[in-house]
């Protein structure tokens, strides 16, 4: 229960970037990233043309380093709270935090397009485990994931997306080969940028 309230700080953040996300495909004509570029081998993409390949590519991109972020987050967020007797103490240090990330990453994951914010739903399931429709429905309540879930509806996007990279059929067989391809030095590049402070006396004060 515990990982999965750390895991929906994390959503909350990331929810205003994943439903909210109206900049315009066009928009991926360009390829900016707020990260590192990162090294990836060839990747054979079949029935595409080589444009819609390069676009699945760009934007299979510029969403997996947000994913890598979030479990690496939810991962260090859930060492710190170990500690943590009092519940009240957890949920100051916990909302302290949330205030610290929403202003790191919130204006840029606004950028996202539509496309990019509904693989980045699936990759947060691939990197977490659990849908963020379940994520939220723990971390908050049923009334919460189900608003929610409308709201991403209206952007052709589904929170309760299932990461199935063995479905040939899928998307995900697809994202799941340019992932693989991925320098692992990059990922960990990404992870290593990440660096949640431990809780201080001062963060369980109001």
């Amino acid at each position: 229960m515990k990982l999965i309230q750390n895991i929906g700080l994390v959503v909350m953040i990331l929810l205003p970037g994943i439903a909210f996300s109206q900049t315009p495909e066009q928009v991926d004509s360009i390829y900016q990233s707020p990260f590192e570029d990162i090294e990836v081998e060839d990747v054979v993409v079949i029935a595409r043309s080589p444009e819609q390949q390069a676009k699945l590519r760009r934007d299979v991109l510029r969403a997996y380093p947000y994913a890598i972020r979030a479990a690496e987050i939810i991962h260090q967020i859930n060492d710190h709270t170990d500690d943590i007797k009092k519940k009240k103490h957890k949920k100051r240090y916990l909302n302290k935090k949330e205030e610290i990330l929403r202003e790191q990453f919130e204006e840029n994951l606004k950028k996202l397009t539509k496309t990019q914010g509904r693989y980045m739903v699936r990759l947060i399931n691939r990197e977490t485990g659990d849908t963020v429709y379940n994520i939220i429905k723990e971390y908050k309540n049923g009334l919460n994931a189900v608003f929610w879930q409308f709201i991403a509806k209206k952007f052709n996007s589904d929170l309760k997306s299932v990461y199935e990279p063995e479905n040939v059929d899928s998307v995900d067989y697809e994202i799941e080969s340019i992932i693989q391809s991925v320098n692992p030095r990059y990922v960990q590049n990404i992870k290593n940028q990440i660096d949640i402070a431990e809780p201080t006396y001062r963060d369980f004060q109001r």
